[in-house]
């Protein structure tokens, strides 16, 4: 396990989007019109919000000034080592 407070750190800002999956099934009036419809709004308001995964991409990351209140982060590495 990482000890943030034996290693020495630098502070960055990262900067993602964030791509959900959503999917489902309802009922409609007869007369449905989906370019009629705020369908945005309208799916929020439904008990089953449908999720069905999430995808992050475009990550950026920047260093800035040292703050030293920022939560520590040390992700998982590609090689499977920790520190």
């Amino acid at each position: 396990m990482t000890n943030p407070a034996a290693l020495e750190t630098k502070t960055v800002v990262i900067e993602w989007v964030e791509e959900s999956v959503h999917q489902v099934t309802v009922r409609v009036p007869v007369d449905f019109d989906a370019d009629e419809c705020d369908l945005g709004d309208g799916l929020a308001e439904l008990d089953d919000d449908g999720f069905r995964g999430l995808e992050r991409n475009q990550i950026v990351v920047r260093d800035v000034a040292p703050d030293p209140a920022a939560e520590f982060f040390d992700p998982p590495r590609f090689d499977g080592l920790s520190r």
